[in-house]
């Protein structure tokens, strides 16, 4: 998800470029956090990485010129969001 942030930081001046690179990272680095954590508090904790990276993609997609992807986006984010959820209570109730 941090993947675009890259890329705009390289390709516009006008972005606070540190941040960007800084986030870009982020959430890859709490996902491989996960993997150290039992199955389900990993999914739940990508469940709210997923919607933290929404809620920041949607304050910095407009700097982007991407304020198309925008409803894309909570889709993509949605769906993943509710199936990380539900894989979560699915091991939980083992």
């Amino acid at each position: 998800v941090g993947a675009l942030h890259w890329g705009a930081a390289m390709h516009r001046s006008d972005l606070n470029t540190a941040a960007a690179l800084t986030w870009g990272v982020v959430p890859s680095l709490v996902a491989w956090l996960a993997l150290l954590m039992n199955p389900s508090t990993a999914l739940l904790l990508l469940s709210a990485l997923l919607v933290t990276c929404f809620a920041v993609d949607r304050l910095v997609y407009p700097r982007m010129g991407l304020s198309g992807w925008v409803p894309m986006r909570l889709q993509l984010t949605a769906v993943a969001t509710i199936s990380c959820m539900a894989a979560a209570m699915s091991t939980v109730a083992r």
